[in-house]
């Protein structure tokens, strides 16, 4: 099976294509780093072809409404038609839960995106996820308080059992 994973350079997509391999699956990657542009289309053809499954873990640049709204149309419009012509059999986007209820934003944007997957002829599997936290820290490091920053514990990776906040975090304070 050759499964081509799109976004493969970001955390969710470079994680996905790790264990892929590790179950031996045949995998390559779409991201800019490779010469492959969703964006323009540049590339898709040759690397898809061939593909069973196109997995699709794309994120838009900006999670402002428009740009969000135009990243994933046409995006998503490329790679869907490009996985179309190369025969490919399934195609799954990573999407986020409340994506079918909430229609502003972001949560638009991906409605929208899961609604080029419907239409197409290709079958295909939505999977919604909650936010993931593995950014935390840097999203602690850019709060603009001069004085101190109050942390809550978090659970930040999916792996531990306990909650508690990450190390590097509890150290933070001016």
């Amino acid at each position: 099976m050759r499964v081509v994973v799109a976004g493969a350079t970001g955390l969710i997509g470079s994680k996905t294509a790790a264990r892929l391999r590790d179950h031996g699956v045949e995998v390559a990657l779409i991201s800019r780093r490779e010469g492959v542009d969703v964006v323009t289309g540049e590339g898709l053809p040759k690397v898809l072809r061939g593909a069973d499954v196109v997995v699709d873990v794309t994120d838009a640049p900006s999670r402002a409404e428009t740009a969000s709204v135009d990243f994933f149309g046409t995006a998503t419009g490329n790679l869907l038609e490009a996985a179309g012509s190369a025969g490919a059999e399934h195609y799954v986007i990573l999407s986020v839960v409340g994506a079918d209820r909430l229609k502003a934003g972001y949560f638009r944007a991906k409605a929208e995106q899961e609604e080029l997957a419907r239409r197409s002829p290709i079958p295909h599997s939505i999977v919604r996820a909650r936010r993931f936290f593995e950014s935390v820290e840097d999203v602690s490091r850019s709060v603009p308080y001069t004085d101190s920053v109050h942390v809550v514990p978090v659970l930040t990776r999916p792996s531990r059992r306990t909650m508690s906040p990450s190390p590097s975090l509890m150290s933070q304070s001016a």
